[in-house]
């Protein structure tokens, strides 16, 4: 279960994290076309990405350590972390987690898009 749970919450926030690299590289070579050229090279671009398993797995591994925890779901047939005990310590994490791993990657893909848009729009 928390094998199934820890692979979950890896894979997903990092799916996460990955859109928003992706947006944050078409938004500077939509709107900063000059200044990204040759800037990300075949090496900075895997570090970059290294750097977003290194911070999902960084979200991921706290349960392991006693900072919430991963538990069976629903019908008890997925495991997930645990958001539904009412203590400080999981109630910290699930609030950390929604914020730097979905609000955070969130709005910055949503900034990066709406000035994608607003450069289109001004070229038209």
């Amino acid at each position: 279960c928390e094998v199934y749970a820890f692979c979950g919450a890896l894979f997903g926030m990092c799916s996460m994290v990955t859109l928003t690299v992706i947006a944050l590289d078409r938004y500077f070579v939509i709107t900063r076309p000059l200044t990204s050229i040759g800037v990300l090279s075949r090496k900075r671009a895997l570090w970059i990405l290294l750097g977003a398993w290194l911070y999902t797995l960084f979200w991921s591994l706290p349960p392991f350590f006693g900072w919430s925890a991963y538990v069976p779901e629903g019908l008890m047939t997925s495991c997930t972390w645990d958001y539904m005990t009412f203590t400080p310590s999981v109630r910290a994490y699930t609030m950390l987690l929604f914020v730097c791993v979905f609000f955070l990657p969130l709005f910055i893909i949503m900034y990066c898009y709406y000035c994608i848009f607003r450069a289109i729009r001004s070229t038209n």
